[in-house]
C-alpha cells in the first residue's frame, strides 16, 4: 500500500471500562497498545469506531449500556457523575454523550448537558429518561431524547449513526441473529425430515 502510515495508541480495555470520580481508570481496567494502519492518501483502513461517553449513577444501567454499545462497534466510556463526565471530555476525543436525566444528589442530565454545550458545543448529546414529565428546558439543551421503556436499543444505535455520520456500527440483524449456514428447507406434506 503506497503512502501507508502506522498509528499507535493506548486504549483501556476490560470488563469495567469505567473512569473513576477523579478521572482514573477502574482498577479492573488495563491499558493495551493497539495499532491502526492507514493510507495517508485516503480513508482509514478500518471504519471509525465512535467514542460514546455514558453518564448514569446506576452501575447496572451503565454496564448494560456499555456492553450493548461495545457489541455494536462503539468504544464506550462510563462515568457516574457530573465531574467525572467533564473530566473525561477534557481528557480525550468523545464523539457523542448518552446522559441519564436523573442522577444522584439532585443532579440532572440537563446540568451536564448545559456545561458540555458551553465547553464543547460540537459534541452531540442524547438524553435518556424514564420520566414522562421531562422539563422542556432539558429537551432543548440536547440533540435527542430517548424514553426508557418506550425506545428500543436500536433507536440509540440509529441516533449515534445519525449524529456521528463518519461512524460505522455493526449491522443489527447480523449481530443479533448471525447469518444462517444454510437455509432451512420446508418439508412437504407426506415427507419425512432427514
Amino acid at each position: 500500500m503506497q503512502g501507508a502510515g502506522h498509528l499507535s495508541s493506548w486504549v483501556a480495555v476490560g470488563p469495567e471500562n469505567f473512569i473513576q470520580p477523579h478521572g482514573t481508570l477502574h482498577p479492573n481496567t488495563r491499558r493495551v497498545q493497539c495499532s491502526l494502519t492507514h493510507d495517508r492518501g485516503g480513508d482509514p483502513a478500518i471504519s471509525k469506531k465512535p467514542r460514546v461517553l455514558c453518564i448514569d449513577d446506576q452501575v447496572t444501567n451503565l454496564r448494560i449500556r456499555t456492553m450493548l454499545l461495545e457489541q455494536f462497534g462503539c468504544e464506550a466510556i462510563a462515568v457516574h457523575d457530573h465531574q467525572s463526565a467533564l473530566h473525561a471530555i477534557a481528557g480525550g476525543d468523545v464523539d457523542v454523550l448518552v446522559i441519564d436525566y436523573h442522577l444522584a444528589d439532585g443532579e440532572t442530565g440537563e446540568d451536564i448537558a448545559r456545561d458540555v454545550r458551553v465547553m464543547h458545543p460540537e459534541i452531540p448529546l442524547i438524553m435518556l429518561t424514564g420520566d414522562a414529565n421531562l422539563p422542556p428546558s432539558a429537551c432543548e439543551c440536547v440533540d435527542a431524547v430517548l424514553t426508557k421503556g418506550v425506545s428500543n436499543p436500536a433507536a440509540l444505535l440509529d441516533l449515534i449513526e445519525k449524529l456521528v455520520p463518519e461512524a460505522e456500527l455493526r449491522p443489527r440483524r447480523q449481530m443479533l441473529f448471525g447469518e444462517p449456514e444454510h437455509q432451512p428447507r420446508k418439508i412437504g406434506k407426506g415427507e419425512k425430515a432427514s
